[in-house]
């Protein structure tokens, strides 16, 4: 994956629909600045939302300042990849298992939820279903890694988070 900084602007244009007024490069983050004069708590909280839900764990912050709404994204590649602790290999493997799961229980999430039942509970219920040997991982992570890698999959299904 290549991140492109002129690509990140022009979908942050389109995304949030306001002027640039300033962008900043750091290190390994980009800051860009917008004038968001007149825009209600909840417009900018809305901008925020498709913001974080755009760039996923690339966007460091999106948040109103003044006037303005600030939008920081990482540009350093091994920060993003990084997020998780779990191994890519390792972590394919898992989300496939989970996945089968998911395909022969698609209802168990809905079931969950109308049982009071945490998302916490539901991404390990599922793992331990679907057979994935987690005793490998054990010797490199704990439980906070796993359910990390756990929360993204569901996550990326729709279902479940931490």
């Amino acid at each position: 994956m290549k991140i492109s900084i002129s690509n990140d602007l022009t979908v942050l244009q389109s995304l949030v629909g306001l002027e640039l007024f300033n962008q900043s490069h750091a290190a390994f983050s980009m800051e860009y600045v917008f004038k968001a004069a007149g825009l209600t708590v909840n417009q900018v909280k809305q901008l925020a939302l498709r913001v974080m839900k755009e760039f996923g764990n690339r966007c460091v912050g999106a948040f109103p300042s003044d006037d303005k709404f600030i939008v920081v994204l990482k540009t350093n590649l091994r920060s993003v990849s990084s997020a998780l602790k779990i191994k890519p290999e390792d972590y394919a493997e898992m989300k496939k298992a989970v996945e089968l799961v998911l395909k022969k229980h698609p209802d168990a999430y809905k079931q969950y939820k109308q049982q009071g039942l945490t998302d916490m509970r539901y991404n390990w219920d599922i793992l331990r279903a679907s057979g994935y040997d987690t005793v490998g991982l054990y010797k490199y992570l704990n439980d906070s890694h796993i359910n990390a890698a756990l929360a993204k999959i569901l996550a990326n299904t729709g279902k479940g988070k931490t």
